[in-house]
């Protein structure tokens, strides 16, 4: 079967009406409405009803983990692949089909297309799993000389595997935004599963679409890993792994051109 695409809206509606144009999806669409300064209900629902999708009203801003959870649990997600797409991200349908038919190809979990900014400037889709020993790398300057302790795929643009998802369970919901498509991966992998990078298709994401605050994001993305690191090294590993970040930043302050 085709997969359902499953959106989370929160922000502006007007990047998610722009998303739905480019997909043109003939199967199953889910948007969860987490809200927003920017978003109404009743745009949220008018955009979904353009388009052939279903609203799911999250009832204010629960998370990213949760609003994807919430929509699992819709019978248009039970037994099928399910793209998980950002509203500020750009992706065809034909495409999306190319990266299914890649993900269904070996034991794959998840797959993602490369990602590209809209100028065409390429994105890291695939990131190295937070860890201990990769921070007191980072310290050492060895980061990037030396095998990381296993890799994740961005979840902008991302396709899960039906029977994947039946066996690794949903998204842990102490993840609220950010490093919850790492978690869930990570656990896809230690159950026997692999990912897949589809480079022969990309996929336009700006980045940021929920946030135009450099410095929250940063936050956000500081806490995330900050949960990671205790749900996988305990409270011993998080205490390492937080001198090492302040060695790491002490290192970008005072002796990084640019601060």
């Amino acid at each position: 079967m085709e997969p359902t695409t499953l959106l989370v809206a929160y922000g502006d509606p007007r990047q998610l009406e722009e998303c739905l144009a480019s997909l043109k999806s003939p199967a199953p669409v889910l948007i969860v409405d987490n809200g927003g300064p920017d978003s109404t209900p009743g745009e949220v629902e008018r955009i979904a009803s353009t388009y052939g999708a279903r609203r799911l009203d999250a009832g204010g801003n629960i998370g990213f983990a949760s609003a994807v959870n919430l929509a699992l649990g819709s019978p248009a997600a039970s037994d099928r692949d399910v793209l998980l797409l950002n509203p500020d991200a750009r992706i065809g349908w034909s495409d999306v089909l190319k990266i299914q038919e890649k993900l269904r190809a070996g034991h794959y979990a998840a797959a993602s297309p490369l990602l590209r900014y809209p100028d065409g400037r390429p994105q890291t889709t695939e990131w190295p799993l937070p860890s201990v020993r990769g921070e007191w790398l980072a310290v050492a300057g060895l980061l990037h000389r030396v095998k990381p302790d296993g890799t994740f795929l961005a979840g902008s643009v991302l396709m899960l595997r039906a029977e994947a998802l039946s066996e690794v369970g949903d998204f842990d919901e102490r993840f609220f935004l950010y490093g919850e498509e790492a978690d869930w991966q990570r656990r896809a992998r230690d159950q026997g599963w692999n990912t897949v990078l589809v480079p022969e298709v990309s996929a336009v994401h700006q980045g940021g679409g929920t946030s135009h605050d450099e410095n929250e994001r940063l936050k956000r993305f500081q806490s995330a890993a900050y949960v990671y690191i205790d749900k996988w090294y305990g409270r011993r590993g998080l205490s390492r792994y937080r001198r090492a970040e302040r060695l790491v930043e002490f290192r970008r302050r005072f002796f990084t051109r640019g601060g």
